[in-house]
This record gives structure tokens, C-alpha cells and sequence, in this order.
């Protein structure tokens, strides 16, 4: 999330410019408000800001304004390169919600924490907000005393860093339920990411809201303008913006100002697509009898609007219900970013952010790109995009390669190949050869095949394997595993799970950090320093070699020397005379020494930290040499 300020280069995040489309920068969402901005009634928009002028974030900054969700200080500036505190970042993911549920969830817990928050003597004005984030499971209670740095007889609070901000903001969103079961990323320093952030920072780079390469950057500073762009970008994901609130209040009628992009009439339905005098875009829709059109201020119906007039647009919500056109759009003020224009044809290829049409009238294929703002119909019912199908019958309206509005007649099964990128709980991501990946549901009648056997879950699969994948939208209808082998050399066992029935699953990673799960059966030949042994005597942590075929091992071998491995789980119980805790990993029990060198580190604050710090219940990440017993920690990352 570095910004350079001058070459206008953000390498954390990708922002969809409105004049070029093009992928730039797109950080996470959040609401920035400090103890000054709580203080001021004053509501300055970005183009007010007089630090702001021509900023990178100033239309974002604007947007969030524009939605109440953030203010500027008292001196009309924003203090773009100011950086985030802990408290703060809290603060704004919580204004994700409603302040009605805020106020209910701090009326009713308020008593439960204020003991902890005296004692870390955290402002009177943020309390509501960490008793709701507690609450709302956003952080752990015992976090509450690193919100504040007490030293040299000063009270400061402490500074929020990337990697935890997007933990916050997931949690916020509710993007947990998502994360990959394998999660990986392309970052250049991705080794620096902590291992328990990491599903976290993979899920928001799925769902489009950071950039996948170049620097993550997990312990820097969040700046306010980064978090004004982030609010802006993941508004649409939140409680408030999704309309989740249980108490919404009663919307008001507003009037835009701007340029019109397209109008598109679909029976009786008029769909509006204009960019405000700020740059951002807006769409609103209502049926033709309820909107009031003038041009000039002469009555008017819709078919005398023109694409590029200057428009204004008074709508409650997204419905408008009047549209005054007050100039032709000569003047060249704002970028139309090319003219609209319409297709007819079949969908070639797909994904969250982009679509590929072959025009039936020219045989060509086009590509458009999705936006939040693209209205997609099916059947004559506003749809997502994850139900449209290779094959459809559509019809795209679009201003210049953007899609304004996508209309699909039918919904037909399609047939995707590629090889998997990331294996889910109830998820399979595939890329194809021009690495555009797909996400598809799987669910109990999905049914999963590696040849001619039937495999019982997604467990069996692995990350690299080629499948054809037959859908139904984003849901899997059937997946064809491509028969096929491996061989891995020093790889590590990092997870076994032993059967009576001589079947067994032995999961290794090899030295890129890729995980294989892998079945045993009667056929796999065990070697233990070129001796043939049984799968027994293959130990967790273990470096072994592998060859494999069809997800089955034909050949394992070792010298019975233990690599170095990661652990990740929930701490059991803490034996602190002997130094030696014992961690939940979900399929068993490993007891970690901590030893003379050992490492241990608060997450949170990335401090340093003893055994004593560590409780029952926490999560744990350890790195460290599988010894007989357990694990000889060489660094330990602790969760409150």
C-alpha cells in the first residue's frame, strides 16, 4: 500500500479509473474518523479539501463525503499522507454497519468492557466502537490494551499495520467463510506476511479489492488517503452498503450533477448510467411513466436524451424520478470514455470483473469489462454475474469497452478446463491457458471423478491437477480429474491421517510451499532408508520423495531426517515449568517446545513476546524442526 506521490504509482491496491478503465489501484475499503473529526459538524466534499487538489484519492475521498461515511478536519484539509491508528482503523470498519445496531450492540455490552477499556484508557469517543468491534467478533478482547502505547508518561495511540487492517476489514465483511483452503499469493515479499493473515489478504485479492502482485508491504502504515479509497472500493460488500441494516432510516431524495453516459429502455424499465461533476459513476433506474424528463426546461420524453449531454438526475435511492437535461455536453468537461453502443451475441468466456462476447452479426470477439455498476438481467431479473454460462444468448450495452448493462435470454450449462489454483471448503478455482481464473461451488451433488473413480470430496484433489469442470452457472455439476502423475523430491510431510482399512491420506509440501494430498492403499511401496518399511513409519515432518499417479502414491521414500516445517492451530493447554504447548491442528494434537532460540511474537504488535504471554484458546502459528515427540519451535506467532 505504498503510494509514491511522484509518479502516481500504487503498488498495494488497483483502482478502476473512470476515464481510461484501465486496472490501476483498488485498496480496501474503510471509514477514517479521528477524535477531531468526531468534534466537527462541518461535512467538506474532497474538491473542497485544500490538500486535496488533484490527489489521487480526491474522487474517492469525495464518494465516501458524499455517503456521510467520513469528514475532514476543522481547517477544510484531509491530511491525505496521515497515518492510521489502530483505534481509528476500527472506528471506520465499524461505520460499515449501521449506527443504529452500532448504539443497540454498545447499549447492551458497554458494562461488559469497561473495566478493560479504562484500564487501557482508551478516548471516551471510541469506546462505543471497540465494544461493538469486540462484540462483532472484529478483533479478540484481549487485544483492547495494544490500542493504546503508554510510554515515557504519555498516552498514544498505537498505528495500525496492512496485514492487520485486512484481517479487520475480512472479519467486518464477512469474508471468513470464504477462504481458501490452500491460500497462496504472488506477492514479492509474501514471506513476510504472517501466516494467519495470509487467507485473509488472499480472499480480498480474489475478490478484486487489492492487487495480487508487486509489494504487499504487511507491516507498513495505513495512510488516511489509502483508507478513504479503501471505503470506497468495498462499500458495496459491507452491511450498510448491501442495505443489511436491521433499523434503516427512510432515504432522501438527492440531486446529481454530471455528465450521462447511456439510457437503455428495457420494456418499460429506464436505466440511467451517468459520471458525476467528481468523476464517480452512479446508475439509477425507474419505470419510464415515473420519471419527469426536460430539456432546457421543456418537457421532454426519454428518447431526447443524448449520450454526453450535461445532465441533473433527482433520484431517492437508485430510483429516479427526474432527469433535467441542461446542456449538450460541447464544452468537453468530462470524458465520455467512447460512445455507447450495443451487441448481440453468444458468451465466450467469463469472469468476476470481465466478460468475452462473439458478435453474431461479425463472428468477432469482444471483450467488456464488469463493474459494480454493470446491470445484469437474466430472464428479465436483476442476476450476478456468477449465473451467466458459456453459450448464452446476450446482449451487451456498453460505453466503449465497459459494460453498462449486460441481458442474457437463458441460462445454459457450460464446460470449463484448466488446472486448479486453489482448493476451498465448498470452492474450486481453475485458470485456463490465458490464466483467467474461475471460481465454481461445489456442494453434495456435485460429483467428482479421477478417471473412471468416484472420489468423495475435494480433499482428494490437489492444486496443479488439470480438470474439465461441467456447470451450471458457478456451480459445479460435475469435475473430471485428468488422470495423471507427479514426483516430488524433498518434500516434507506436514500432515497424515492413518486408516484402518489400509487406505491412508499423507499431505506433503514441496519447496515451493504447494500442498499435495495424497492416498496410500496396498500398492504404495515405503522406503525408510532404502529399506522397505510401512507407511507407519513415516513421521509427520519428515523430508521425503514421492511419486504418485492418479492421487494415489506408487513409491515413498525418506532417510528418516525431519525437515523443517509450519504448524498452524489452536493452543490446548500451556505447560509452563517445562516450556511446552500443546497445539490443535484439527486432525491431531503436536507438542511444541520452546527452546533457548525460540521466537516468539505477538501478532498484533509484531512485539516480543515469552511463553507467558500465551494462553489457552489462542491461535498459534510455529516454525520449527519435527523432532520425535513434537516440534523444537524456532519461531512462534501468537493470536489473541
Amino acid at each position: 500500500m505504498v503510494y509514491n506521490e511522484e509518479n502516481n504509482l500504487k503498488i498495494f491496491c488497483r483502482i478502476y479509473t473512470e476515464g481510461e478503465l484501465s486496472v490501476k489501484k483498488k485498496i480496501i475499503g474503510a471509514l477514517l474518523l479521528s477524535a477531531v473529526m468526531v468534534c466537527t459538524n462541518t461535512v467538506a466534499y474532497a474538491a473542497e479539501f485544500k490538500d486535496l487538489k488533484n490527489h489521487w484519492s480526491q474522487k474517492y475521498v469525495d464518494d465516501v463525503v458524499a455517503k456521510g461515511i467520513i469528514k475532514g478536519y476543522e481547517d477544510n484539509t484531509f491530511r491525505p499522507s496521515k497515518p492510521v491508528t489502530k483505534i481509528e482503523s476500527i472506528v471506520m470498519i465499524s461505520n460499515l454497519f449501521d449506527d443504529a445496531v452500532i448504539n443497540d450492540i454498545y447499549s447492551k455490552n458497554k458494562a461488559k468492557y469497561q473495566a478493560s477499556m479504562e484500564k487501557s484508557k482508551i478516548p471516551a469517543w471510541a469506546q462505543k466502537y471497540i465494544v461493538f468491534g469486540a462484540e462483532k467478533k472484529l478483533f479478540p478482547e484481549k487485544s483492547i490494551p495494544y490500542f493504546m502505547n503508554h510510554t515515557k508518561g504519555k498516552d498514544v495511540q498505537s498505528l495500525s499495520f496492512r496485514q492487520e487492517y485486512a484481517m479487520l476489514l475480512v472479519n467486518a465483511l464477512g469474508f471468513n467463510a470464504e477462504f481458501a483452503k490452500t491460500p497462496s499469493v504472488n506477492y514479492t515479499d509474501a514471506s513476510k506476511i504472517d501466516s494467519k493473515a495470509l487467507p485473509y489478504i488472499e480472499v480480498l485479492g480474489r475478490k478484486g479489492i487489492i492487487q495480487t502482485s508487486g509489494k504487499f508491504n504487511p507491516k507498513e502504515k495505513v495512510t488516511r488517503a489509502e483508507a478513504a479509497v479503501m471505503i470506497s472500493k468495498s462499500y458495496a460488500f459491507s452491511p450498510k452498503g448491501k442495505g443489511g441494516n436491521t433499523n434503516p432510516t427512510p432515504q432522501s431524495e438527492m440531486t446529481y450533477r454530471g455528465k450521462l453516459n447511456s439510457v437503455y429502455v428495457n420494456g418499460n424499465t429506464v436505466t440511467i448510467n451517468m459520471t458525476d461533476i467528481n468523476g464517480i459513476p452512479k446508475i439509477f433506474s425507474n419505470d419510464i411513466s415515473n420519471i419527469r424528463v426536460t430539456v432546457n426546461g421543456q418537457v421532454a420524453g426519454i428518447t431526447d436524451v443524448k449520450n454526453g449531454m450535461d445532465i441533473v438526475v433527482t433520484a431517492t435511492g437508485n430510483k429516479i424520478t427526474a432527469l433535467q437535461v441542461t446542456g449538450n455536453g460541447d464544452s468537453g468537461t468530462h470524458n465520455n470514455n467512447g460512445e455507447m453502443g450495443q451487441i448481440i451475441g453468444t458468451v465466450k468466456s467469463y469472469g468476476l470483473n470481465s466478460i468475452e462476447v462473439t458478435e453474431a452479426s461479425s463472428s468477432v470477439d469482444k471483450h467488456f469489462i464488469i463493474s459494480g455498476n454493470t446491470k445484469i438481467m437474466i430472464n428479465g431479473k436483476e442476476d450476478q454475474i456468477k449465473n451467466i454460462n458459456l453459450g448464452d444468448n446476450v446482449t451487451v450495452v456498453a460505453v466503449g469497452d465497459r459494460a453498462v448493462q449486460i441481458i442474457v435470454a437463458g441460462a445454459n450449462s457450460q464446460t470449463a478446463v484448466g488446472k486448479i489454483r486453489d482448493i476451498g471448503k465448498d470452492t474450486i478455482s481453475i485458470s485456463n491457458r490465458s490464466g483467467e481464473v474461475s471460481r465454481y461451488d461445489v456442494n453434495s451433488s456435485t460429483r467428482i471423478y479421477r478417471g473412471k473413480q468416484r472420489l468423495d470430496s475435494l480433499d482428494r484433489l490437489y492444486v496443479g491437477e488439470k480438470v474439465s469442470i461441467k456447470a451450471a452457472g458457478f456451480s459445479a455439476i460435475t469435475i473430471d480429474v485428468e488422470e495423471s502423475k507427479i514426483k516430488l523430491r524433498s518434500a516434507t510431510v506436514v500432515g497424515i491421517s492413518l486408516r484402518n482399512n489400509k487406505q491412508s491420506e499423507i499431505v506433503v509440501e514441496d519447496r515451493d510451499g504447494q500442498s499435495y494430498s495424497l492416498g496410500t492403499d496396498t500398492k504404495t511401496n515405503v522406503y525408510v532408508k532404502n529399506r522397505l518399511k510401512s507407511i507407519e513409519d513415516i513421521k509427520l515432518g519428515y523430508e521425503v520423495d514421492v511419486e504418485a499417479e492418479d492421487g494415489y502414491i506408487s513409491e515413498i521414500s525418506t532417510d528418516g531426517e525431519y525437515a523443517f516445517i509450519r504448524i498452524q492451530g489452536k493452543v490446548v493447554s500451556v505447560d509452563y515449568r517445562n516450556d511446552v504447548i500443546t497445539v490443535d491442528t484439527g486432525s491431531k494434537e503436536v507438542k511444541v517446545m520452546v527452546v533457548s532460540d525460540t521466537e516468539i511474537r505477538n501478532s498484533y504488535n509484531n512485539m516480543k513476546r515469552s511463553i507467558d504471554n500465551i494462553y489457552k484458546g489462542y491461535d498459534i502459528t510455529v516454525n520449527g524442526v519435527s523432532r520425535a515427540g513434537g516440534i523444537d519451535a524456532e519461531r512462534i506467532i501468537y493470536y489473541e
